[in-house]
């Protein structure tokens, strides 16, 4: 049997969701209701899987980075348009950083970038990693603002193309699709990088 427990906070979806998998066999969906219930799931072994659902993210995220100090943990935006109609085509892509104290270097954005693309890699799937800056590439020179969001992107996708090409689990040659990987800076045209189909942005 699969345990897994979802935090209810005020978004009650969560409850539609798990009721959609109610009838799937050696599958148990438990719903808590705080985030103190969460992180005790999180801790017991006999839980295989916790999912925060709607409770606040803040004491979940520092309680677990108190349970497991030598884990790097960041949050990714998992974003499905599958089931939403007022989409023409289905999107499936992970979008970061999606918190206030995460991505404030661009260490930190290439960490999120290689962890978002582990995940991917584990799960089979080719990560398209897309760099987003605060305007198109021929914005340079109109603003200071403007001028620092694009250098700045243009130096992470450089730093993310040096890393993946030092990582052992990563070879574009590889005949193993999650495996290859594709780097690229949109700059502030995120709905092409929706379209070729990139799975993260930061």
């Amino acid at each position: 049997m699969i345990n897994i427990v979802a935090g209810l906070g005020e978004n009650e979806n969560i409850i539609k969701a798990s009721n959609q998998l109610k009838d799937i066999e050696d599958l148990n969906i438990s719903l808590v209701k705080s985030e103190d219930e969460l992180i005790e799931a999180f801790k017991n072994p006999e839980v295989h899987a916790t999912l925060r659902g709607s409770l606040k993210a803040s004491k979940i995220i520092r309680s677990i980075k108190e349970l497991k100090p030598d884990c790097k943990i960041n949050r990714t935006t998992y974003i499905n348009t599958s089931e939403d109609e007022s989409f023409s085509k289905d999107y499936e892509f992970l979008l970061a950083p999606v918190g206030i104290d995460e991505g404030k270097t661009i260490e930190e954005k290439v960490e999120l970038a290689v962890q978002a693309a582990n995940f991917l890699q584990y799960l089979g799937k080719m990560p398209k990693i897309a760099v987003l800056a605060e305007g198109r590439k021929d914005d340079l020179g109109r603003s200071e603002r403007i001028d620092e969001s694009l250098i700045a992107s243009q130096e992470l996708t450089e730093l993310l193309i040096n890393t993946f090409n030092e990582l052992d689990n990563f070879d574009n040659e590889s005949d193993e699709i999650s495996k290859n990987y594709s780097i690229k800076n949109y700059y502030i045209l995120l709905e092409q990088a929706i379209e070729e189909w990139c799975v993260h942005s930061t």
